[in-house]
């Protein structure tokens, strides 16, 4: 994992931009006001960590993105990946041949997009 999140408002129901949001030692979400005020708002966010892995198109990937994927190492190819879809834990991806795995994000857990 690397040190870049997204964060999604559970009460605007929408991604936020993280410029205001600190993450402090305990793992609280605190978001800043200028110019002193801290506010303890880790109830409302939900944080997800970019993983260190990219999609077919360089899009990183975050927790909680759902991807489809495919093994062309196996002989699948692109339409075999509607079979193949999971939602990126916590502790990032674990498909196993990781390198040799075509990802598409196909949305996130909070709403997912049509696939191609």
């Amino acid at each position: 994992m690397t040190g870049k999140y997204r964060a999604w408002d559970k009460e605007e129901k929408s991604y936020v931009s993280t410029d205001r949001i600190l993450i402090n030692q305990f793992g609280r979400v605190i978001f800043y006001t200028w110019p002193t005020k801290l506010d303890d708002v880790t109830d409302r966010y939900d944080i997800e960590w970019e993983t260190d892995k990219n999609d077919k198109d360089g899009v990183h990937i975050y927790q909680n993105d759902i991807v489809t994927y495919y093994n062309p190492i196996n002989g699948e190819t692109p339409k075999d990946r509607s079979g193949h879809k999971t939602i990126v834990p916590r502790s990032g991806l674990q498909l196993g041949l990781e390198s040799t795995l075509r990802l598409q994000i196909i949305g996130t857990i909070h709403e997912e997009k049509g696939s191609e």
